[in-house]
């Protein structure tokens, strides 16, 4: 895609083992990340870490894009134990308050929540059909803790 736009000179990807630290300071406008927090370990003094990385990447002013599961309701809580038993696989999902507390040092954080039945639906079509209605109610009258997901922008 980059280089369909022409930018693709101005894009890189790297693998970056994070238990070892980002390479960078000050050198980001933007940094965005998708479903990474979980994948953190049990650890949320390294989430806090992984989170400083990333504001010390960023230029002053600098934009963070997130977006990452959340511990959510009951219900997704049962369902992640039984899903990991059957897998033999983990993944820590934070709370809404611990994503506040790893966003302090940032500024103008704007934090949005979403996200109620869909992620139960077991093929696309049906995902779909419950993302619809996830947002024409279940999203409103949920309390926003119950939600399985959080995004939202920050600046450093």
């Amino acid at each position: 895609m980059h280089r369909r736009f022409g930018v693709g000179h101005r894009v890189e990807y790297r693998d970056i083992d994070l238990r070892e630290g980002l390479p960078f300071r000050d050198d980001f406008d933007v940094v965005v990340f998708k479903s990474v927090l979980g994948g953190l370990g049990d650890d949320p003094a390294f989430a806090r870490d992984v989170m400083a990385q990333i504001h010390a990447a960023l230029r002053p002013g600098g934009h963070l894009l997130f977006a990452d599961n959340t511990r959510g309701g009951m219900l997704h809580r049962g369902a992640r134990r039984l899903a990991y038993r059957i897998r033999r696989s983990s993944w820590r999902y934070p709370t809404l308050a611990e994503l506040d507390g790893l966003l302090a040092g940032y500024r103008d954080v704007r934090m949005r929540v979403g996200g109620v039945a869909a992620v139960f639906g077991p093929t696309e079509g049906i995902r779909d059909v419950l993302a619809r209605l996830d947002r024409a109610v279940l999203e409103r009258l949920a309390p926003r803790d119950w939600h399985y997901m959080a995004y939202g922008t920050a600046r450093r």
